[in-house]
C-alpha cells in the first residue's frame, strides 16, 4: 500500500479530530516513509483536484489535513491552487494559482476548513478549470470513478493536456479493504489517464493510516 504523497513527499497521516490547524501544526514533523513510491521531482506549480461529493463524508477530513499539509511543505516560490468538485460545481480556492505564502497559506486553511461535501460525481468542470491553469503537477482524488460520463473525463486530459506539461497522479481514497475491493473497477479508469499523463497512480486506505 503507497502511502498518500503529495508533492513528491511523502506527508504525515493524522487522525481526524477538530481544529485543523491544530492537527497540522501538532503532527506536521512525522513524516513517515513510503513503502512502494516512484521518486518524484519537485513541481514549483501544483493544483489539486479532488473529490467533496456525497460519497467522501468519512474520508473527507482527512483528506483536508493532508492537502494543507502538502500545502505548507510549499516554499514562497512555488504556486498552488485547491480544487473540489460537486455535481458539476467547482469549488476553488482561487481564480488562479496563488503564491504559497504564509498568507495564502493562512487562506487556503481556512477556505478548507469550510468545505463540506454534498452531491454526486462529475469531475469534468473542475478538471477543465485545473488542467487549463498548466500546473507542472496536477493532483486528482477520488473514491470511486463512478463519473456519469467516463469520456468525457477521459478527453479533458487528452485535448487540455495533449502535449502531456501537465503530470497527472491520480487516487482512490478508500476507509477500508472493503471499500477497496467495492470499488476496485475503478482502477483501470484512474491508473490509465496516470499512465496517460506520465503520473503514477496509488490506492490510499485511511484505516492503514497512522
Amino acid at each position: 500500500m503507497i502511502r498518500l504523497l503529495i508533492c513528491g513527499l511523502p506527508l504525515a497521516t493524522l487522525a481526524c479530530h477538530p481544529g485543523l490547524n491544530d492537527q497540522v501544526a501538532a503532527r506536521s514533523t512525522t513524516v513517515p516513509s513510503p513503502q512502494t513510491a516512484p521518486a518524484m521531482p519537485r513541481a514549483r506549480t501544483v493544483v489539486f483536484v479532488c473529490d467533496a461529493t456525497g460519497s467522501m463524508i468519512n474520508k473527507i477530513a482527512r483528506l483536508k489535513i493532508e492537502l494543507m499539509l502538502a500545502v505548507q511543505s510549499l516554499r514562497p516560490i512555488d504556486s498552488f491552487d485547491i480544487i473540489f468538485y460537486q455535481n458539476t460545481s467547482v469549488l476553488k480556492l482561487g481564480d488562479d494559482m496563488l503564491s504559497a505564502t504564509p498568507e495564502n497559506k493562512q487562506k487556503a486553511e481556512v477556505w478548507l476548513d469550510g468545505v463540506t461535501t454534498d452531491g454526486t460525481c462529475d469531475p469534468v468542470a473542475a478538471l477543465t478549470f485545473g488542467l487549463k491553469l498548466r500546473p507542472r503537477l496536477l493532483y486528482f482524488v477520488t473514491d470511486a470513478a463512478d463519473f456519469p460520463d467516463v469520456p468525457a473525463v477521459q478527453n479533458v486530459f487528452r485535448t487540455l493536456n495533449a502535449g502531456h506539461r501537465t503530470k497527472v497522479n491520480t487516487s482512490l481514497i478508500v476507509e477500508t479493504k472493503e471499500e477497496q475491493e467495492a470499488n476496485k473497477d475503478s482502477e483501470p479508469l484512474m491508473r490509465s489517464i496516470a499512465s496517460e499523463n506520465g503520473g503514477y497512480f496509488q490506492w490510499v486506505r485511511t484505516d492503514e493510516l497512522k
